[in-house]
């Protein structure tokens, strides 16, 4: 699916200041009205990048990528669904920190898994690349916005515990 505009960019290898031949850095040119940047490394030889330069995938790998993380976030909900429950429902585990920690962890792991198993379907439909897309953008924002913040989220009350 090409960009709104056909600029293409170029990438150069530039030698760094240490003098070590082995080492090559890319750094793009003529970045100019577009948000997107598909570099692609060259050994070091001028190349272009296109906006129609994208990865596709098989009808295969597209259902595979869509349904696993349903199989996989399905433990995850278990697993944390049976934490939030233990917490909860016992009043001793609830007054102690490093249990209202776990708690919180395990809501964030929670909505994490949800976000898991729903997977594509809040991609708008008709997305190229998204096996089983019936979403809208909106959709797709909200599924993005939860998933993300659960997901940081879990990973510092994860720090949280283990400090």
């Amino acid at each position: 699916m090409p960009f709104p505009d056909s600029t293409h960019y170029e990438l150069v290898s530039v030698a760094p200041r240490s003098g070590v031949p082995s080492q090559n850095f890319q750094a793009a040119r003529g970045i100019s009205g577009s948000d997107f940047l598909h570099q692609h490394e060259c050994g070091g030889r001028r190349a272009e990048a296109t906006a129609d330069d994208e990865m596709t995938f098989s009808e295969t790998q597209q259902v595979s990528l869509a349904i696993v993380p349903r199989i996989t976030a399905v433990p995850t909900i278990f697993g944390s669904g049976y934490i939030v429950q233990n917490v909860v429902r016992n009043r001793q585990k609830r007054g102690l920190l490093y249990h209202r920690i776990l708690l919180l962890m395990s809501l964030m792991d929670l909505v994490s898994g949800i976000r898991s198993f729903i997977g594509t379907w809040p991609v708008p439909k008709g997305t190229p690349g998204s096996y089983g897309a019936i979403g809208t953008t909106q959709t797709c924002t909200a599924h993005g916005f939860f998933g993300h913040g659960s997901f940081l989220s879990s990973s510092l009350y994860n720090g949280s515990l283990a400090t």
